[in-house]
């Protein structure tokens, strides 16, 4: 994303409508329309205009393009690439430059120096990301080797040169977890945001207070996993209450208090075993929950396929 503008329309769209929708077997209960594609109006443009100015110091050029789908934004222009939701407030925004430099001192990008830089900036543009909670960062690293004379045991991390470091948060709401909810900055040389992705809608107190109320009952063993959905080979790793929403990319939104399970399958093949690690996500009474639906696309027909030479 960071090193080629293309062409938002159908671009983006793919982007937002199948990152990070996986389901469970049997999950999707319902069939979500793929948001039609619509004008920005000019209302629309004079806001996101005024917006991207202000939170980004980007002043938007006339070739600046703007569309829509459903409730998602698109703009697109040579000096960056944004998105939002207008139902939830989600937004997301990338400089070309981002991870395009080596960074050359890693003193300035620790945790103890980067996290408050990246709370003055968050400051800065206005987020409301209450209840942020600091989980990893994310770092792209950038080489050349050629892979038959790479040596055993060799490390790409000590080899390659540090592109980007993009901290990741997660949420908690008084020791409540909200799953689904997400923070994505990271920072150029010069204090300006490169990257951001922010997923942090509106949750109801009374959801979180129900939350509760099923993490006491996960943890006093009245709320089990119900019998049959995991087989043998599977292994619970991780068992968690809290609120549950829906993906940014998800077209749709749905939130509700939910009991999320880890688990790792292990397929019987000793020869060639597979291994599937995943969550799946229950309701207090126990019903399977699709948190994140997958628009239905009209398959290609065969005819319109060429043929494998």
């Amino acid at each position: 994303m960071n090193k080629i503008l293309l062409s938002v329309t159908p671009w983006l769209l793919a982007l937002v409508f199948s990152a990070g929708l996986m389901l469970p077997a049997g999950a999707q209960t319902e069939a979500v329309p793929v948001p039609k594609l619509r004008e920005v109006s000019q209302n629309e443009q004079l806001e996101l205009s005024r917006s991207i100015e202000s939170r980004f110091g980007e002043l938007l050029p006339l070739n600046t393009r703007f569309s829509g789908g459903g409730a998602f934004r698109f703009v697109e222009s040579r000096g960056f690439l944004y998105f939002d939701r207008t139902d939830t407030g989600s937004l997301a925004f990338e400089r070309p430059e981002y991870g395009a430099a080596e960074i050359k001192d890693p003193a300035n990008i620790s945790e103890q120096v980067l996290l408050p830089t990246i709370d003055d900036a968050v400051a800065k543009i206005g987020l409301a990301v209450d209840d942020k909670v600091f989980y990893r960062f994310q770092d792209e690293y950038a080489a050349a080797a050629q892979p038959k004379l790479l040596p055993e045991g060799f490390d790409p991390r000590k080899a390659g040169r540090l592109m980007a470091r993009t901290a990741a948060y997660v949420r908690e709401i008084d020791r409540v977890p909200v799953f689904g909810s997400e923070l994505l900055i990271g920072l150029l040389s010069d204090g300006r945001i490169g990257r951001l992705r922010v997923h942090w809608p509106y949750v109801d107190p009374r959801l979180v207070e129900d939350a509760r109320l099923l993490q006491e009952s996960v943890a006093a063993g009245s709320w089990q996993i119900p019998a049959g959905v995991f087989d043998k080979n599977t292994k619970i790793l991780e068992v968690q209450a809290g609120v549950g929403h829906s993906a940014f990319a998800d077209p749709g939104f749905r939130i509700q208090p939910v009991v999320r399970v880890l688990y790792r399958t292990r397929s019987e093949d000793l020869k060639y075993p597979l291994q599937t690690t995943g969550y799946r996500y229950f309701s207090a009474e126990g019903t399977e929950v699709a948190l994140n639906l997958m628009p239905i696309v009209a398959a290609s027909p065969a005819e319109s396929k060429k043929a494998l030479q």
